[in-house]
């Protein structure tokens, strides 16, 4: 049975071969797009990548960013990292994404087997120091690891069961979130649709404005030309919400979809929102905006540590949760220390982080 691999660039002509691979996935979601990966890889400066691995009628992807060592700030000597890069998955929920003919369980462990030991080939051979992966939690692709061999539990995400009938779906909210609803409504309070290029360059303005007042790190400050540039190439799987009182605008959000799978992309709320819970109705209309157009689940994402104020507010939309897991590996154990021990040098203090998830560590910031 013939066996192939190759790694695919999303910003050469190869594009197209990512793009008709990605189409003929059953299960694929919105985070394996080509337009998705390259508009994050731009804005990062790195890479995007895809590893295609067929054995037989089988295939796995693997979307991934490919990141240059050399730039990291530390460096004392960044000319001899100039061959060495490391790969993270892009924005979102990834991992490989299988796609497998055979039906016996010991031939599909076998594939994954061979497809996982040619990526470590291709790392070796390009000097990839390490990986790490956002596994995606309803493509359950976190069952392919262990424990042992890098996979790292990192808490739940919630989700909301969009075949549900709608007062199924009503109840399975707190009697809280129900209230809070009911009284936005009752005030006025309206979510509406809002894709035109105008609207898209509003809810930036709003959502750099309620980073900046959260203090978010540089990363999440997504300048207006990006965001108006990714949703007139993305509109068929990216739709943004606006929540009006009166005639002003006090809350939007943004959501992905593609394939039976809608998620959270970004959100934002005015400095003076008011007192009618705006957030409560914006992410109760796309509920029903999701389930009214047949999509099969609303993932909302879950906290950025178990059980804070982000994951109590969204568990009031429901109880169901999936398990959300990490992958990482050191593809050059050498390297990879050598780099660790750099960093702690260039430390101006000493952290205990012997203890930390951070993974690659020598990417933690000093922050």
């Amino acid at each position: 049975m013939s066996t192939s691999f190759e790694v695919l660039a999303a910003n050469t002509d190869q594009g197209e071969a990512w793009d008709a691979v990605i189409a003929g996935m059953d299960r694929c979601d919105v985070y394996f797009h080509r337009t998705l990966c390259q508009a994050f890889a731009d804005y990062e400066g790195c890479v995007a990548r895809m590893a295609r691995f067929r054995r037989g009628e089988s295939v796995i992807v693997y979307p991934f960013f490919q990141r240059r060592i050399s730039s990291l700030p530390f460096l004392h000597s960044p000319e001899r990292w100039n061959p060495y890069s490391d790969i993270v998955s892009p924005y979102g929920y990834g991992g490989p994404l299988a796609q497998l003919a055979e039906d016996d369980e010991e031939e599909r462990g076998r594939i994954w087997s061979e497809f996982l030991d040619a990526f470590h080939g291709y790392c070796l051979e390009h000097n990839i120091v390490s990986e790490f992966a956002r596994l995606h939690p309803f493509l359950q692709n976190h069952r392919q690891f262990s424990l042992s061999d890098g996979l790292d539990p990192r808490g739940k995400v919630v989700t909301v069961d969009l075949s549900q009938s709608d007062e199924e779906i009503w109840r399975g909210f707190t009697k809280e979130n129900r209230k809070k609803i009911v009284r936005a409504q009752a005030n006025g309070l309206r979510v509406k649709e809002a894709n035109e290029p105008a609207d898209v360059q509003q809810f930036a303005e709003l959502y750099l404005l309620n980073m900046q007042r959260l203090q978010a790190r540089d990363w999440y400050m997504f300048p207006e030309t990006w965001l108006s540039e990714l949703h007139a190439r993305f509109l068929e799987h990216l739709t943004l919400f606006f929540v009006y009182e009166g005639q002003r605008l006090v809350a939007g959000g943004s959501v992905f979809h593609m394939n039976g799978l809608v998620g959270n992309f970004l959100s934002a709320t005015a400095e003076d929102c008011g007192q009618f819970s705006p957030n409560n109705l914006l992410f109760y209309e796309i509920i029903r905006w999701a389930k009214r157009r047949g999509y099969r689940w609303y993932n909302m994402g879950g906290g950025y540590r178990n059980n804070d104020g982000v994951m109590r507010f969204k568990l009031n939309f429901s109880q169901h949760t999936e398990d959300f897991h990490t992958y990482q590996k050191v593809h050059l154990p050498q390297a990879y220390e050598a780099l660790v021990q750099e960093w702690r040098q260039a430390l101006s203090a000493t952290i205990e982080m012997e203890d930390s998830k951070y993974f690659p560590l020598y990417r933690m910031s000093r922050q």
